[in-house]
């Protein structure tokens, strides 16, 4: 690792600043496992659309469908259905809960460290690059929204988008089939895996254009063939939300690549000498590892421009940055190696430096991660105030609540906020239509609506005429500790207004 002509000192000091490396990298691993021991099996939400997964699972255990037109009992989720299917699956033999959802996210995101982790041994022969590679991505925890084990499809849809790409680097002839079969998994889980099975075609149709020609064929058909199927068996609502309904949302500026820069700036340079050493050698790999950071980076950039995108989107963009930081620290140590004089021991030392303060500006406050006493307290005491209400408790914004109190969950605001920032007119005005009509019955005894109704206008709720004319809000708070009870992650919202029927 060190030249020769470098003194026993400065071996010993790059030696000791890599073994810190390695280390700083073991303990985001480590910290990451501890807050998911620690928050996993929490009864209550983690992030505020956990409990509307798991709706959509209760619905696939019911034996109804997950994709129908909205309406005041049930919203859609614009996702591909694989992860609501798996989560069905588990909660056949567990029973349902928040808890083997988040089990499902947790292994995938266990299983994505271990293939940073492979990736880049196998492309350096150096398993504490692996390592490192490894913990820089557990070190983006929480700037990807500390999201590894939310009950949500974002760590499946990773696991296997990750798998496929590893499949097609090493095996790019033979293992087409399972390629191809891992992205079509892929695009079932979250339909923007095909931002990188695109890039991964095109470079499989570079290595061998008639394997990579039918890897297309065959990925098109059956994910055609899929779509149509599920469409069919939905009565057409499946591509409306997958597809049409995600067509007409807007788009909002974000200043990614700025943050990029500003978060992770020795990832990035790493990784650019990477593609650029590769490009010079006229390295084949480096057009597969372009075209696959083009896709990984640009399904996060693209997602986080959809309106209500959130830090989540970003884990795709972080996880192969991380294998280009592995890729990038084995160039440089080894041209740094192969490099004499005391000079090159200097820089070895300052890049081992610089990767440590790489990890630096990646920390975080562990305990902002984990729930606390007071927020399982005060979750008990809310769910047996709910249990305590005579009559349906309609709370949009955490309908497993209302699960968890004995009663039922109806649609989620942000399901019927998809719906209004749609172009479809005739469709919102029937949604406004269907949730006016139960509030002029007056069908429930209570509604529970979030502290963001309470100073944001554009909430899905205010366009609920018969709300104020039919209910009236109760002045009391359902809470006395004015800090408990907020997800941990995603938007800080929690039930707090209260209306009754006048």
């Amino acid at each position: 690792m060190v030249e020769a002509g470098s003194t026993p000192e400065a071996s010993r000091a790059v030696r000791l600043a890599m073994a810190a490396t390695v280390a700083v990298a073991a303990v985001y691993l480590l910290l990451y496992l501890a807050i998911a021991g620690l928050r996993i099996g929490h009864p209550f939400e983690l992030e505020w659309l956990e409990g509307s997964v798991a709706h959509a699972v209760q619905r696939i255990l019911d034996g109804e469908k997950i994709y129908v037109k909205p309406s005041i009992e049930f919203a859609p989720h614009a996702y591909t259905p694989l992860y609501f299917y798996v989560s069905a699956g588990i909660c056949k033999l567990t029973g349902l809960s928040l808890l083997p959802l988040r089990m499902i996210s947790f292994a995938a995101i266990l299983g994505t460290f271990v293939l940073i982790g492979l990736f880049v041994r196998r492309e350096t022969g150096s398993l504490r690059l692996g390592w490192i590679a490894a913990g820089l991505f557990a070190a983006t925890f929480r700037i990807g929204g500390a999201w590894f084990d939310v009950a949500r499809v974002d760590s499946l849809f990773l696991l296997l988008v990750l798998a496929a790409l590893t499949v097609a680097r090493f095996h790019p002839r033979r293992g087409v089939p399972a390629a191809a079969a891992l992205f079509f998994l892929a695009t079932l889980t979250k339909q923007s895996a095909l931002v990188v099975a695109v890039p991964v075609w095109a470079y499989l149709l570079l290595v061998d254009w008639r394997r990579g020609l039918r890897w297309g064929l065959v990925l098109a058909a059956a994910l055609i063939g899929t779509s149509l199927l599920l469409d069919h068996l939905h009565d057409g609502w499946y591509l409306y939300y997958t597809v049409k309904m995600l067509g007409q949302h807007p788009t909002v500026p974000v200043p990614y690549w700025s943050h990029l820069l500003e978060t992770l700036p020795v990832v990035c340079a790493l990784s650019l000498i990477t593609l650029a050493v590769g490009a010079w050698r006229r390295e084949r790999e480096v057009l597969f590892h372009a075209l696959a950071a083009l896709g990984m980076v640009g399904v996060s950039w693209s997602s986080i421009r959809h309106a209500g995108g959130y830090a989540n989107v970003l884990m795709p963009g972080y996880a192969y940055l991380a294998v280009l930081f592995g890729l990038g620290l084995g160039v440089s140590t080894r041209w740094l190696a192969r490099t004499p004089g005391r000079g090159a021991a200097s820089a070895t030392m300052a890049l081992w430096a610089l990767c440590l303060l790489q990890f630096w500006l990646l920390r975080y406050s562990p305990r902002e991660q984990v729930p606390t006493r007071a927020d399982r307290e005060a979750g008990e005491a809310f769910v047996e105030r709910l249990r305590g209400i005579e009559g349906e408790v309609y709370l949009p914004g955490h309908g497993y609540l209302a699960d968890l109190a004995g009663k039922r969950s109806y649609a989620h605001e942000n399901n019927l906020g998809d719906i209004f920032r749609g172009t479809d007119k005739a469709l919102k005005r029937e949604l406004i239509e269907d949730v006016n009509a139960a509030m002029r019955e007056r069908r429930f005894a209570a509604i529970v609506l979030d502290n963001y109704f309470t100073f944001h206008p554009r909430h899905p709720m205010f366009r609920f005429t018969e709300l104020r004319e039919n209910y009236r809000q109760l002045p009391d708070s359902l809470f006395t500790d004015d800090d408990a009870f907020y997800p941990v992650t995603g938007g800080r919202v929690r039930p707090e207004t209260l209306f009754v029927p006048r």
